[in-house]
């Protein structure tokens, strides 16, 4: 069971994060940035969390940009560099996988039934030499100050800031990629991100994703954002707009009621 907790020391007071229950009498917790943190019992079933001194992360000298687009990038501090499709599928898996791979392990993700580990040395071996300092090996893994908006969406969904997400999705991972280790990490984080948005039914973050190109044929966000919004909200019709036209197009009933979650007549 989850609990919620104010964030009131060093970030916005009003923001609010889901924590693991902590234990009865309270203990160590790790809060969603990764710092730890101390819960003591305070009422019948509630508990305060009180921070511990942050846990300072390595700024970023190169981001990598893989969302959303077909023509990734490694952008450093003197400007930006393209990458090929291959290097961005190696960074890609990497950024998904701090911990590092094996370059048998790499090979399955991007080759599936025809992967063989001395190609993917081979590729790594490139990609080092073509963007120094970036990936280390034995594992292979993102050398320290390597970020990428992969990570920065999932550090937000972690830390239950949705509308944050949602801006840094730009869309599915490497859109053009067949390696089956990208697309299953792309159609996890899509459904992911999409899931929270609908369980939270948080209107601005829904109206965030509805307005973006992979959130514009949503038919269940768009009801829930029907849902969410208030009578007499533009954006409120304009959804509903939306829906009809959806439904019209996939050939489903359509009706302001059952936009509301009704069922018609009631």
């Amino acid at each position: 069971m989850d609990h919620a907790s104010r964030s009131g020391e060093d970030g916005d007071p009003d923001r609010r994060w889901r924590l693991p229950r902590p234990a009865a009498e309270g203990g160590p917790i790790r809060l969603p940035d990764g710092r730890m943190g101390h819960a003591e019992p305070a009422g019948d079933d509630g508990f305060l969390v009180y921070a511990d001194h942050a846990v300072s992360r390595p700024r970023s000298t190169v981001s990598l940009e893989l969302l959303g687009t077909h023509s990734p990038l490694a952008r450093k501090r003197d400007g930006a560099q393209p990458l090929s499709r291959g290097h961005a599928e190696i960074l890609a898996l990497l950024a998904h996988t701090p911990a590092g791979l094996t370059a048998e392990r790499l090979a399955v993700l991007l080759h599936g039934d025809r992967a063989n580990a001395g190609t993917a040395r081979a590729a790594c071996s490139r990609l080092r030499t073509r963007l120094p300092g970036v990936v280390s090996t034995r594992p292979y893994r993102l050398a320290d100050g390597v970020d990428s908006d992969l990570r920065e969406v999932r550090r937000h969904l972690r830390a239950g800031d949705l509308a944050a997400a949602v801006e840094a999705y730009r869309g599915p991972l490497l859109p053009d990629s067949p390696a089956p280790g990208i697309r299953e990490i792309a159609d996890d984080l899509h459904a992911e991100l999409r899931g929270a948005l609908l369980e939270a039914g948080d209107a601005e973050a829904l109206a965030s994703w509805c307005a973006t190109p992979h959130g514009s044929e949503d038919l269940r966000a768009a009801e829930a954002l029907v849902k969410a919004l208030p009578h007499g909200d533009p954006r409120r019709g304009a959804a509903a707009g939306r829906i009809a036209s959806l439904r019209r197009r996939l050939g489903i009933g359509w009706s302001p009621a059952t936009a509301e979650g009704r069922r018609p007549g009631r």
